[in-house]
């Protein structure tokens, strides 16, 4: 079977009390996917949270741990801005 998974970090500097960090969303579908972005980038907004980068990974044969990546940080730049300035 093959599994599609979407993934998304959204990552902080450490500055005065915060520590760098990071926090990974792993989402089924791509509007999941940017709704934890969004939900990470809000509940770290405190920390100047930044999102960081993401991809798309297909598990062709899951039983021997192969996959095929996908970047699609710029697809997901894209919708996040698009979000923002349609007020979603």
């Amino acid at each position: 079977m093959k599994d599609i998974q979407y993934y998304g970090t959204v990552a902080w500097n450490g500055f005065e009390t915060a520590k760098d960090g990071s926090e990974t969303t792993i989402a089924n579908d791509l509007e999941s996917l940017i709704s934890g972005i969004e939900l990470s980038l809000k509940d770290y907004k405190e920390r100047d949270a930044y999102f960081e980068c993401a991809s798309k990974e297909l598990d062709q044969y899951p039983d021997m741990y192969e996959s095929v990546y996908e970047d699609i940080t710029d697809l997901i730049k894209s919708k996040l801005k698009t979000r923002r300035t349609s007020g979603k």
